[in-house]
């Protein structure tokens, strides 16, 4: 199992983190089973070492994990994940995570 490390001696699959919420210098990382995890690093810090696991920034706060997207809403404005939490796209990265979603299925 492939893992990321965060900290000095903390190391995660990155498949069991659904989503990263950035807050200012802090980053809060939301895992499958449910726990939380913060880390004093900021979002786009992190973002490069989870885009190789399928992970995607929808919008200025958020980095989800696209497994574990359930669906898309009002023509990719809004994404709910399984853990039935919605959330923005921006306008800006709308067009991205279409195309991102469409070379997934095909």
């Amino acid at each position: 199992m492939e893992t990321i490390k965060i900290l000095r001696k903390k190391y995660i699959p990155p498949s069991e983190v659904i989503m990263l919420k950035a807050d200012i210098n802090y980053t809060e990382l939301h895992f499958a089973c449910g726990k939380t995890l913060i880390l004093a690093k900021t979002l786009k810090s992190l973002q490069a070492d989870f885009y190789p696991y399928g992970f995607f920034r929808i919008n200025k706060t958020n980095m989800i994990n696209l497994n574990y997207l359930h669906k898309t809403i009002d023509d990719f404005s809004h994404v709910i994940l399984k853990n039935r939490l919605e959330l923005n796209v921006s306008r800006r990265r709308r067009e991205d995570l279409k195309n991102i979603i469409h070379q997934k299925k095909s």
